[in-house]
């Protein structure tokens, strides 16, 4: 029998990807203190960095240039006579008529496609071009080919998403819908009082790159206006007091959505910042739950901090730095205490330091260099991303490098080759390593197209850039570590032609993969560029294939949004093609180009928590034996109930970390661990009667015997004995039943 996803393995996945976007949609390192009030009552204040003219760089390509504007009598051209150096497009009304007037701004990120942990580069965004519409609505952008641009149109009273990963030669058809506004005010749950200066963040998942933050005035109000209709995402962080999730909201176009929050004290986090090596306290330590460290309290002269409104469920860290030291991070899933205490070690940072040139062997000014490094460290991800800009003999030092992290140098400048270089295995002993001479030889390219059998392009699919330059180990060994991610991948999207472009790439082998939302994954193509070589010639064809598909409603008909549809093929164990998709507003969901044969289909239903109805719960469902070419399938997910109790130990204290099931015939239904306090939650279909059980042994020391028993067959040994563990089980449980007990042997 096949295994179907566990919810630890499918909720893992679901953080995994939602930890990845984290990391490109967190706000920028500031402290709040340091937040200016955003300007005026309404509109929405950009928490990125404002359009600015391009800063001149040495071989920067970038000029702001003068858009045409098409006169009144002048016809676009068709797709066939569009010139490959002009952008060009027309804007639409919410009736679907030109919009003349319209002003429509293109802008160019820097960072765009890299997954870089430097948030204020990530921000950087440049205005190349502004201009409004014709009278017809239209208009024309002579642009240079190669980096991707980014489209932003307004209008009185209308909006539309940002259009990202644009490129010269295409026509553009962009709606306007009349724009939402979100508004509420946030106090604190204790007495209702209103909470002034909290920070409030509002961003979009889906590539577009659009953020905007406002600081709650004295009453506790915010209000944002002018913004795109659809799904959005909120951040809220108060000075003192706990924050809540991200919360998504749902705007809807030329209407008003409120959102209150009433907020909690939170808990405390007391404890102190020394030295590791000589053991005296460190003063002036910023301490965060957030490795962005956008809310901060400061360590006294005797190293000692209180870090309040803490125990927000999105952190689950503590982050701590201080100049002169290197970063660090500690787990606090395990401090069980109250309030939590805890001891902070920093280490002596190191430097790096080196010169970069070009292949005439002049310095180069103003080059972006960084020193990343990514793993898993103390039970958390480990980061550290310290940055410098070469002054103009081409030098660059940079400073703060953690110790116990392994880094790379990534070096970025637009127009030449982005390069990665591993540092020295001994990086650590020095106070400054020297990384001597990097030369940097202008950029690469690849370029090509995505169709489909009958020769159509297909825009908006996602596409993957993974490699670097052929060196990469000259000044050191590489280690298997995460920073790969940040360095060496970089994302984009083919556009309404079907084209993608990747410049700024290094003598080096890349692997190019293609990903269409709801197809099986294309295989990958490998390129092996030379120096400044210009590869235009990749060509991916997405296949025919049969299709399933169909809606996902409640038990009362109405549609559900968010569930992650999983399709997973039944009859080939050898190469099953697996692929996953989210829902549609509409519940609707549909899988194409697929083989012939029979499928599973998991439904897995999520939320965010601070929906606003939330929506009532239902459970995931498996449907199996779908033949390939079913369309119109109806899927009911029936409501979930919950099931609660506690796990005693033998003397009949609280047994914390171990997992409790719910079984019925053989099959698990769900699975959740106990806290400190031994207690559970289940979630099964309403009206079921199940079995929960649970195991004398917390489930990390089972696991581990297990695979230590694995091992040694594997290996050939005889396997000590495993663990020993009893089981606990009671039967026939009613779904909606709370308040049991497992008491362990």
């Amino acid at each position: 029998m096949r295994l179907k996803l566990s919810p630890a393995l499918f909720w893992a996945g679901v953080i995994a990807l939602a930890a990845a976007l984290a990391l490109f949609l967190l706000r920028t390192p500031e402290r709040l203190e340091e937040r200016d009030r955003a300007a005026g009552e309404d509109g929405p204040a950009p928490a990125s960095a404002a359009l600015a003219p391009p800063a001149a760089e040495p071989g920067g390509r970038h000029a702001v240039r003068e858009a045409a504007s098409l006169g009144p009598a002048m016809v676009l051209a068709p797709l066939r006579e569009l010139a490959e150096d002009e952008l060009r497009g027309v804007v639409l009304d919410p009736k679907d008529q030109p919009l003349p007037g319209a002003e429509v701004l293109v802008s160019h990120a820097p960072a765009a496609g890299f997954g870089t942990l430097d948030l204020e580069y990530r921000d950087v965004r440049r205005l190349i071009a502004s201009s409004r519409t014709d009278t017809r609505g239209e208009f024309r952008f002579p642009l240079e080919s190669g980096p991707p641009y980014e489209l932003d149109v307004r209008a009185p009273g209308l909006c539309t998403p940002r259009l990202v990963e644009r490129h010269p030669g295409e026509y553009l058809e962009i709606r306007m819908s009349p724009a939402a506004s979100l508004a509420g005010r946030v106090t604190r749950a204790s007495d209702g009082e209103a909470v002034p200066d909290a920070y409030v963040r509002l961003f979009r998942y889906g590539g577009h790159r659009e953020e905007y933050a406002k600081i709650t005035h004295d009453d506790g109000t915010y209000r944002f206006a002018d913004l795109a209709a659809g799904i959005w995402m909120m951040e809220l962080l108060p000075e003192a007091l706990q924050p809540p999730s991200w919360t998504e909201v749902r705007l809807e176009a030329g209407g008003e959505t409120r959102r209150d929050f009433a907020l909690a004290e939170g808990e405390q986090i007391v404890g102190v910042v020394i030295d590791a090596q000589t053991q005296r306290p460190i003063a002036g330590a910023e301490i965060s739950e957030s490795w962005t460290f956008d809310r901060v309290t400061r360590s006294d002269e005797d190293g000692s901090f209180v870090l309040a409104g803490a125990g927000s469920e999105d952190f689950y860290e503590l982050n701590a730095r201080a100049p002169g030291y290197g970063r660090n991070e500690m787990s606090l899933q395990e401090h069980k205490e109250r309030p939590v205490q805890v001891r902070i070690e920093l280490i002596r940072a190191h430097g790096a330091s080196g010169r970069v040139l070009s292949v005439e062997g002049l310095p180069m000014a103003g080059v972006y260099v960084a020193a990343a490094a990514s793993g898993w460290l103390h039970d958390v991800q480990g980061i550290d991303w310290q940055t410098a800009r070469t002054q103009e003999d081409g030098r660059f030092e940079i400073a703060g490098l953690r110790a116990d992290a392994h880094h790379v140098l990534f070096v970025r400048h637009e127009g030449f080759a982005t390069l990665v270089y591993e540092f020295p295995r001994s990086e650590q002993k020095p106070a400054m390593v020297d990384l001597g001479d990097i030369v940097l030889p202008r950029g690469g390219q690849i370029a090509g197209v995505v169709v489909d059998g009958s020769e159509a392009p297909v825009p908006d699919a996602e596409v993957t850039v993974y490699g670097n330059n052929a060196d990469r180990d000259r000044l050191g060994q590489g280690i298997d570590q995460d920073v790969n991610y940040y360095v060496s991948t970089r994302e984009g999207r083919t556009d309404t032609r079907g084209r993608f472009r990747f410049s700024d790439l290094a003598a080096g082998q890349f692997r190019v993969s293609i990903s269409v939302v709801g197809r099986p994954e294309l295989p990958a193509q490998v390129v092996d560029l030379g120096e400044a070589e210009q590869r235009s010639d990749l060509r991916f064809v997405v296949p025919g294939g049969l299709e399933v598909s169909g809606v996902v409603r409640d038990p009362d008909g109405r549609p559900r949004a968010m569930v992650y549809v999983s399709l997973s093929q039944e009859d080939n164990r050898d190469d099953p093609v697996e692929v996953s998709q989210q829902a549609q507003k509409d519940g609707s969901f549909r899988f194409t180009g697929l083989p012939s044969g029979s499928y599973e289909l998991g439904f897995h239903p999520y939320d965010w928590g601070n929906e606003d109805p939330r929506p009532r719960p239902v459970v995931r469902l498996y449907r199996s034996g779908i033949p390939a070419g079913t369309v119109g399938l109806e899927v009911t997910l029936p409501w979930a109930a919950t099931i609660a109790g506690t796990v005693w130990d033998r003397e009949g204290r609280p047994a914390a970390g171990h997992t409790v099931y719910a079984e019925k015939n053989g099959e698990w239904l769900d699975a959740t661990e106990t806290d400190e306090n031994g207690e559970f939650q289940l979630t099964v279909e309403e009206g079921l009667l199940v079995d929960v059980l649970t195991r004398s042994r917390p489930r990390e020391i089972i696991e581990s015997a297990l695979f230590e028993i694995a091992a040694a067959r594997e290996s050939g040994q005889e396997p000590a004995p495993g663990v020993p563990y009893e089981e606990v089980r009671l039967s026939a449980v009613a779904a909606g039943t709370h308040g049991i007990l497992l008491r362990l042997p």
